[in-house]
């Protein structure tokens, strides 16, 4: 959480699934670049890949939902296809290096919890 409030991101919602997922509605309320987003968080291990049916998902979600942005945080990886999906609403995708980074630089106490 402490990631995402460094984004300046104001948390709203929260619904947790049985599947180790967190979903997370939060609200940019930046003028302009603002908006209503929905943060996917998918808890998985380093070595589990992330494919396009749940990529597929969230970018479904944001748009019915008509909202700014996605953003899909997993401490696993992306499936290797990422790049060839069409037609994508605006997601931010973070896989679990990234996610491990982000931790170190941003919330250091909880680093030592993960490693």
């Amino acid at each position: 959480m402490q990631i995402l409030e460094t984004m300046k991101l104001d948390l709203e919602e929260f619904h947790r699934t049985a599947d180790n997922q967190l979903d997370i509605m939060a609200k940019n309320p930046a003028p302009f670049t603002g908006g209503e987003y929905l943060i996917q968080c998918l808890y998985v291990p380093s070595d589990y890949v992330v494919d396009a049916a749940k990529i597929l998902e969230l970018s479904n979600s944001i748009i019915q939902d008509r909202l700014s942005k996605g953003i899909f945080i997993t401490t696993g990886k992306f499936t290797p296809d990422l790049s060839t999906i069409s037609e994508l609403a605006p997601i931010e995708f973070i896989d679990g290096e990234q996610f491990r980074n982000l931790v170190k630089e941003h919330a250091p106490d909880y680093w030592v919890i993960l490693s």
